[in-house]
């Protein structure tokens, strides 16, 4: 897959976004990073229905479907918006904010190849920059509580996503707390 990354504003190239095929955001997938003039190739991806996915600082993410086919080349050329910022709080059904809660991007445009995250801050506010215009599932993964789904689009004014009140002392199983030792680790290579 060769081609260009530009930008709509400007119609030049972007330097350093992230092309990778897949339906999944992973480093194991076939990527490459746009050089100097937005060009990018990308190597070893299988013929047939291929989802590819552009990420770039300042910028936000697009999401192309193309048709690759065996023995030709294919080409793409994405161009870029300007990215979007959401701004929001978390809090429980109480009204107490929650710290530490983490919001990870889990499905846009029914693939799961957004890659935002952000995390709650003493106050329970968060920030989440490079994001697209249009609807997307992010999940919120806070201390005591169950995961919540919650689905956020930019322009929507500060978003307020509101999670379960966690049992008194409650920890979700395997995290660690300050103080905790550390756990043993096997890593096999």
């Amino acid at each position: 897959l060769p081609f260009r990354v530009g930008s709509r504003e400007s119609n030049g190239g972007v330097q350093g976004a992230r092309v990778f095929v897949g339906e999944n955001y992973s480093d194991a997938a076939p990527q490459d990073s746009s050089m100097h003039g937005g060009g990018y190739l990308i190597r070893g991806v299988r013929p047939g229905a291929a989802t590819v996915t552009v990420h770039a600082s300042g910028y936000a993410p697009e999401l192309k479907e193309i048709e690759v086919r065996a023995g030709t080349e294919t080409t793409l050329d994405v161009a870029l918006a300007a990215g979007s910022v959401i701004e929001g709080v978390v809090r429980d059904d109480t009204g107490t904010a929650v710290p530490g809660a983490e919001i990870i991007a889990t499905a846009w445009r029914s693939k799961g190849t957004l890659g935002l995250r952000a995390m709650t801050d003493a106050r329970g506010e968060f920030r989440m920059g490079n994001a697209p215009s249009d609807a997307f599932e992010v999940m919120v993964d806070s201390p005591g509580r169950p995961p919540h789904t919650q689905t956020l689009q930019a322009g929507k004014g500060v978003v307020v996503v509101t999670v379960p009140a966690g049992a008194s002392g409650a920890r979700r199983t395997g995290v660690l707390a300050v103080g905790d030792a550390s756990p043993a680790v096997t890593v096999t290579t």
